[in-house]
């Protein structure tokens, strides 16, 4: 076995091993606080608890940013030399995902640590990486089903800068609306909105028969989707909250969405390293982009939208 496979492997299983442990501890904490009186963890065990929790799932974020694939060496056949370049463009912004991830729980993990509340500032610059990671994942989504390349810079590069003017924009926009009214749950509450819609768009590739995904994974990974519509929950003081279940229940959801982010990692990984990703890419351009595939499709529709003579009694109409 290659040595960057074995730090492959060994990484998957560590990284699954840390999040599962810690996804159970949180549940059963979680659970313990509703279901008897006498809450066994003291406010400054609460306050470990949840710095540690923090603190391991930036470790795991920085094991997975260094961790290579192992992918094998492609073909140099030209007739997929358009698939491998959109797989490296794929590849890129996929990458940067887990950055800008790492950077976000570093923070959380830095400020919990030194028991410190978030400024103004810090808050915003919160929200601009989880926005970051939302569009990282837009343009992912848009390579798997534009027809675009590398020799589409300049359209791409357009497509690019508009994603991220679009999100500063939002960031910008709750500024204004969190300093002057108190606002920032909403916008918080849009932002988790935007993501989970853009993470289903991205996890709802995977149930191409091109990729061959099991149904539990994606069912498992719209499940992560929905799990962004809890981000205010994450990052926001409810009103009228039990300040102890609400901070068990951030930590329960900070580790489940860890759980999933691993999950969807090693997947997506797997892709790559099998060729099913560049064999995506080949399969999907060469079917409907191309000038065949778009005169049979109108051709089809017209003869589909041409009436025929209806057979006696049949009782068919026409639309009026």
């Amino acid at each position: 076995m290659k040595s960057g496979e074995l730090v492959r492997r060994i990484a998957e299983i560590a990284t699954f091993t840390v999040t599962i442990v810690q996804l159970i501890s949180a549940g059963v904490n979680l659970i313990t606080r509703y279901r008897t009186t006498a809450f066994t963890l003291s406010p400054a065990d609460l306050q470990r608890f949840e710095t540690t929790t923090y603190i391991v799932e930036a470790v795991v974020l920085f094991a997975l940013v260094l961790t290579p694939y192992a992918l094998p060496l492609f073909t140099t056949k030209p007739e997929y030399g358009r698939a491998i370049s959109v797989f490296y463009q794929f590849r890129t912004y996929w990458f940067f995902i887990w950055v800008v991830w790492f950077f976000w729980y570093g923070v959380e993990a830095t400020l919990k640590y030194l028991n410190v509340t978030p400024s103004f500032i810090g808050d915003l610059g919160l929200d601009l990486l989880y926005l970051a990671s939302t569009a990282l994942f837009l343009l992912c989504f848009l390579v798997m089903v534009l027809p675009s390349a590398e020799e589409d810079r300049s359209r791409w590069m357009a497509i690019v800068t508009q994603v991220f003017i679009i999100a500063i924009a939002l960031v910008i926009v709750e500024a204004v609306a969190t300093r002057f009214g108190n606002a920032q749950p909403f916008c918080r509450g849009f932002d988790g909105l935007l993501s989970g819609v853009v993470l289903a768009l991205f996890v709802g590739r995977f149930e191409s028969k091109l990729l061959e995904t099991p149904r539990w994974l994606v069912a498992t990974l719209y499940a992560y989707a929905v799990l962004q519509f809890a981000y205010p929950v994450l990052t926001s003081p409810l009103p009228n909250s039990d300040p102890v279940s609400l901070e068990l229940a951030q930590i329960f959801i900070a580790s489940l969405a860890l759980f999933f982010k691993v999950l969807l990692y090693w997947y997506v990984g797997s892709l790559m390293r099998s060729g099913k990703l560049i064999y995506y890419f080949y399969e999907y351009r060469s079917l409907f982009y191309t000038k065949e595939f778009t005169e049979r499709r109108d051709e089809r529709i017209a003869d589909i939208l041409t009436p025929g003579p209806q057979p006696a009694g049949s009782g068919a109409t026409t639309g009026s």
